[in-house]
């Protein structure tokens, strides 16, 4: 399903959800060779706030996961 815009539709819909529902700020945390999830968060508005070094695994290999945060303007 790479490339069908569904990332970006879920995206959209949790950015409303959390406006509609007063959020100041939504937070992710991704692993740094995640590099597609990565785009889509920063296309949003996400901004890097931090790096969890050697905290994941995934198919043996260790992990580090950014921290993006998404900020609401008033």
């Amino acid at each position: 399903f790479h490339g069908m815009g569904i990332g970006s539709r879920l995206m959209e819909e949790l950015l409303f959800i959390g406006k509609k529902n007063g959020f100041r700020t939504l937070i992710s945390k991704i692993t740094t060779n995640s590099t597609s999830s990565l785009h889509l968060h920063k296309k949003y508005g996400f901004e890097d706030v931090g790096v969890m070094k050697v905290v994941g695994e995934k198919f043996g290999k260790i992990l580090d996961v950014k921290i993006v945060q998404y900020i609401y303007k008033e």
